[in-house]
C-alpha cells in the first residue's frame, strides 16, 4: 500500500472466508461484502451454493460488523438490484442500520447494460424513489443523491474508470475496468501484476502501452464503483453538496425506518 501510494484500500468479498483472512482486515479502510438478500434460501439460489454457505456468510457479516472499531475498517453491504431482489432492499437497509453498516448497490447488468427486467418495471423506479427519500432522512446509504437520480432515470454520464483502480486478489491490475476486461477487447485486460512493479506510474504506463487510453465515454454498466466517482469528477459541486448535506459521520446515525 505505502510503496504504491494508495490512499484508500477497499476489499470486495463474498464474506465466506473472512475468518480465514482476518489478518488483512486491519490494513483495510473499507470492507465490502456482496449480499443481495437476508433470506438464506434465496441467497443460496442466487450464488448457487448450499443453504449452509449462505447462512455462514450472514453469520460472518454479523460478526465482522461488530469488529469494525476493533480492526479499523468501515463495512459496507453491496447489493445488486435485480427484479428478484427489489422487494428485500428495504430489509437490507434496516439490517445495515441495526449493525452499523452502510449499504451500496448497483443495477444488474446484462452484457454491460442494465437488465431489461429493471427498466420495464415500476417497482424499480418506486424503490429508487424510496431510497432517495430515506437518504434525505439520514439512512445509512453509501451513495450520492446524484447517483440515485442517475439510476432512477438511467441518465447517460461520462465514465472515468481509472479513478478507482481494481486489483484482483493475486495482485493483477484490471485495466481500465472489469466490464471491458471481461469483454476482452482492445481497451481491457490485465497488463501487469502490482507486486512486480516498483510504483503505480510504472503500472499505468505498462497498461497504456498494452491497451491504449481508456475510452472517454462509456454509459452502459452503471456500476456504482465506476459511475459514482465519475459523476463526482464531472459534477464537483454535487460532491461538495454531498459532503455538507450528508457527511460520513452522520450516515445512519439519525435514521430510523418508518414503513413506506
Amino acid at each position: 500500500r505505502h510503496t504504491l501510494k494508495f490512499r484508500h484500500i477497499t476489499l470486495l468479498t463474498n464474506g465466506l472466508l473472512l475468518p480465514a483472512s482476518q489478518a488483512i482486515l486491519p490494513h483495510l479502510d473499507r470492507l465490502v461484502v456482496s449480499l443481495d438478500t437476508l433470506d438464506p434460501d434465496r441467497w443460496s439460489q442466487i450464488i448457487q451454493a448450499p443453504p449452509d454457505t449462505a447462512r455462514t456468510i450472514l453469520a460472518n457479516v454479523r460478526t465482522y460488523a461488530h469488529r469494525q472499531d476493533e480492526l479499523g475498517y468501515r463495512m459496507v453491504i453491496n447489493c445488486v438490484l435485480t427484479p428478484h431482489t427489489l422487494d428485500g432492499v428495504t430489509d437490507l437497509l434496516d439490517f445495515c442500520a441495526a449493525h452499523n453498516l452502510l449499504l451500496s448497490f448497483s443495477p444488474q447488468a446484462v452484457h454491460h447494460w442494465p437488465a431489461y427486467g429493471l427498466l420495464a418495471t415500476d417497482a424499480y423506479r418506486a424503490l429508487l424513489d424510496r431510497l432517495t427519500h430515506h437518504k434525505q432522512r439520514g439512512a445509512p446509504l453509501l451513495t450520492s443523491a446524484l447517483y440515485l437520480r442517475t439510476l432512477r432515470h438511467m441518465l447517460p454520464y461520462t465514465c472515468y474508470p481509472t479513478l478507482v483502480p481494481r486489483v484482483m486478489p493475486n495482485g493483477d491490475l484490471t485495466y481500465p475496468c472489469r466490464p471491458i476486461e471481461r469483454e476482452g477487447g482492445g481497451h481491457g485486460g490485465r497488463p501487469c501484476n502490482l507486486l512486480h512493479v516498483a510504483h503505480w506510474h510504472q503500472a499505468l504506463q505498462r497498461a497504456l502501452e498494452t491497451y491504449g487510453l481508456p475510452p472517454r465515454i462509456c454509459t452502459s454498466c452503471f456500476q456504482q464503483c465506476y459511475a459514482e466517482p465519475s459523476l463526482m469528477q464531472t459534477h464537483p459541486l454535487a460532491l461538495l453538496w454531498e459532503l455538507v448535506r450528508h457527511p460520513p459521520s452522520r450516515q445512519g446515525a439519525l435514521w430510523t425506518h418508518a414503513p413506506g
